[in-house]
């Protein structure tokens, strides 16, 4: 059996030699157990707002130019150095945070406003004009994060944008973009939580779950959770209020929700509106469209063909709505079959 294990090491290192590489210095690496990995990891993931950012992993935020990314973005940086402890419905351990972004002071400015002067001092940041004179290389950009997170005590990074600080040529070549995405791995390896934001690509709507970032699909295959923020798409006749986004997640821990409705308020903050499944959430939101018809006219009796033929719904997601609203007490039924009516209980 030695002599089995010295022949095959033989041949391992002649095809080293082969590939060119037979002069690399031997580097000593130790493997562990299974076992080993799995008592030194913990139970769950070490979330810094619960679904989406973990400690030690990496969330690829995308969406389109001028979808609300930025502004998505600052307020969930504001719970962060605000002392929030939820934020759309979602834990959140607030502390200290480090930005590296491609904007100008003035464009920062209005976007800070909102967090208190104690948060914007737990804020670090690096912008574009910092660099403006002396460039960093991408690797030397990640490694000036990772120390000022450690020397400053931060468990969040946020890299706005990824093609603006990796200084990527190529998007859509993919061994660039897995070395870029391959550096952060200083920032995870030091128990950091890491956002990298990017652009969608064309047509992301009809692209797979988690694809729908500009340029190689190796980026959102790099990373451990994809966040991508869209637009609603209309459903039935009603346009989606042009406040309300889409959050719409996949990853490799099961407690990421699929969809997260959340709608902008005037004070510059997000609520949550609906989360669930696509069927859930669509289902949701054809009960929450029934509902409102019914408080339009709460007087009145409807039809299910009725508020399908106005409202641009199935029968079915109506007759749904209308069970639902009768369990819950809200909607009184009259009448049986295809004749039967509903109306809006007075109380």
């Amino acid at each position: 059996m030695t002599a089995d294990v010295e022949q095959l090491r033989a041949i391992s290192q002649g095809l080293t030699s082969l590939n060119g590489s037979g002069d690399l210095p031997e580097v000593k690496v130790q493997f562990r157990t299974g076992e080993d990995v799995y008592e030194a990891a913990p139970e769950t993931p070490d979330w810094l707002w619960h679904g989406y950012i973990a400690a030690g992993a990496t969330t690829l935020f995308s969406g389109s130019q001028k979808s609300g990314k930025s502004t998505f973005l600052f307020a969930l940086m504001r719970a962060f150095l605000d002392g929030h402890t939820r934020f759309v419905g979602h834990d959140v351990r607030p502390g200290r945070v480090i930005l590296l972004t491609e904007e100008g002071d003035g464009t920062l400015r209005p976007k800070l406003e909102h967090i208190t002067p104690t948060g914007r001092r737990d804020l670090r940041v690096l912008g574009r004009n910092d660099v403006a004179m002396n460039p960093l290389q991408w690797t030397q950009a990640v490694h000036a994060a990772c120390i000022e997170a450690l020397d400053t005590g931060a468990r969040l990074v946020v890299i706005d944008t990824f093609a603006f600080w990796s200084k990527i040529q190529d998007e859509n070549d993919t061994a660039g973009m897995q070395m870029a995405a391959a550096a952060l791995a200083e920032l995870t390896a030091s128990d950091l939580g890491v956002v990298i934001v990017h652009h969608h690509g064309k047509n992301a709507e009809a692209r797979e779950n988690g694809n729908a970032s500009r340029g190689s699909t190796s980026l959102p295959a790099s990373v451990d959770i994809i966040v991508d923020l869209f637009r609603p798409e209309p459903f039935g006749n009603d346009e989606v209020p042009s406040n309300e986004r889409e959050i719409r997640s996949i990853g490799r821990y099961p407690e990421i929700p699929e969809i997260l409705r959340v709608a902008l308020d005037g004070d510059g903050t997000y609520r949550a509106v609906m989360e669930g499944t696509k069927d859930e959430v669509r289902q949701a939101s054809a009960e929450q469209r029934v509902t409102e018809w019914f408080m339009d006219d709460w007087a009145g009796t409807h039809s299910v063909a009725d508020m399908s033929r106005d409202l641009g719904l199935s029968k079915g997601t109506v007759s749904k709505a209308c069970k639902k609203l009768i369990d819950e007490g809200l909607v009184e039924r009259i009448g049986e079959g295809n004749r039967a009516r509903f109306r809006w209980v007075q109380k």
